[in-house]
This record gives structure tokens, sequence and C-alpha cells, in this order.
């Protein structure tokens, strides 16, 4: 319930492509040799040397996901999206931290968002989609990390948290 002092935000969706300054190509593919591995083994999978080289949640995921599936039918991009409740916004020093990958990333406009849907992990940068405040200057198309078009605005009721 919105407390009554509290005016409503404009904001915006918003995706972002954001360098993260490491070169996560190895933990990527890692994530692929587990994925088939899943898919050609089965269960017989869950034992195997080459899930110590991801965190534990994630490679128990990917065996879930990928067992009993046809070789053909993995994708080549298995890593899952990282939910927004997953993601840890530091206002105060403008950083995203995601604790499972140990990732914390400068995020120049993280004073400005209202709240982050998801992100998805790429070999050099991340893919970031959020509400963010409709008058920053993060939702200007010109911004050089937004990489989105115009989606209408939207009002935030809710409370940020600070």
């Amino acid at each position: 319930m919105q407390n009554s002092n509290q005016a409503p935000i404009p904001v915006e969706r918003r995706v972002f492509k954001i360098e993260h300054g490491r070169d996560y190509t190895a933990y990527i593919q890692t994530a692929f040799k587990i994925a088939v591995l899943a898919a050609v083994a089965g269960p017989r999978a869950r034992g195997d040397d080459v899930l110590k080289e991801l965190p534990k949640p994630l490679a128990t995921y990917l065996v879930k996901k990928y067992e009993g599936v046809f070789l053909k039918d993995v994708p080549n991009r298995v890593l899952p999206r990282v939910h927004g409740s997953r993601v840890k916004v530091d206002r105060n020093r403008n950083v995203l931290r995601i604790p499972y990958l140990h990732l914390t990333v400068d995020c120049p406009f993280a004073c400005d968002l209202v709240d982050v849907e998801f992100i998805d992990l790429e070999a050099s940068h991340l893919i970031i989609q959020a509400w963010i405040r409709a008058d920053s200057e993060a939702c200007n198309q010109k911004h050089p990390n937004c990489i989105s078009e115009h989606k209408g605005k939207a009002w935030w009721t809710g409370k940020l948290d600070e």
C-alpha cells in the first residue's frame, strides 16, 4: 500500500549494455559443456568433475534443465537470466552486485534505477533490463549505454530501497 505523502514516480523500461571488465568466455563454455553432458549422460552427470567449475546452484540448475533433452536441442546460450531479485543495487556507490556470480559492476545510472527485471551475462558485457526514472539522463536514447527504444511511461508507486 502506498504511503499518502509519497508521490508516484514516472518510470520507463529500458535495456542497457554495460562492460563488466572480465572475460566470462570460459565460464560460458563450461556452462555449455555441462548442458551437453547432462543431455548425453542424463542423471549420471551429477557426479562429474566439470560441475565443480561453476557455482553449485548454477551447475545443478543446468543439469536439471538439460538432462533428458536431445543434444540438438541444447542452445549455444545456456546461462539463465539473473532475475532482478538476485541483483543488489547500491545507489550510494553506483554499483550493481550479482552475488552468485561474484561480480560487481560500476553502473553510472544506478541511483536512477527503480527496479531491475533481469540481467543477461555475455562474455564481455551485461544486458540489463530495468525500470528507470523517466526524468533521468539515462532515459535519454542518446545515452551511451542505452540500447532500447522508447517503451512509454508508467508510474511506480512502490517504495524505493534506499
